[in-house]
């Protein structure tokens, strides 16, 4: 997906424009580097003086770090925030967020 959401969250400007390569390099190189660190938890299963569960608190942690990525629900939940606060912080908005293309 190629998106791009531009707002205004306490007076900041903000622009976040995510494209479908740079999405795709940063999910391949995070993908990597979590397969590492996986095998390295495995390699400290060897020792008994390690007693937390490496691969398993990895591997929780990991399905809650590509939640984050997937930039479209991120997209959606700033629009629910944004409603939500409006309220009693009308200085929290979200000027413009768009899907303009699917890879």
């Amino acid at each position: 997906m190629l998106h791009a959401l531009t707002g205004v969250v306490c007076n900041v400007d903000l622009l976040y424009v995510l494209t479908p390569a740079s999405a795709y390099i940063m999910q391949e190189t995070v993908t990597v580097d979590l397969y590492i660190i996986r095998k390295i938890g495995h390699f400290l299963r060897q020792f008994p003086q390690v007693t937390t569960d490496v691969v398993a608190l990895l591997d929780e942690w990991a399905a809650r770090f590509f939640d984050e990525l997937d930039y479209v629900k991120e997209g959606q939940n700033a629009e629910i925030f944004a409603a939500q606060m409006a309220a009693d912080l009308p200085q929290v908005a979200i000027d413009h967020l768009s899907v303009c293309c699917s890879r």
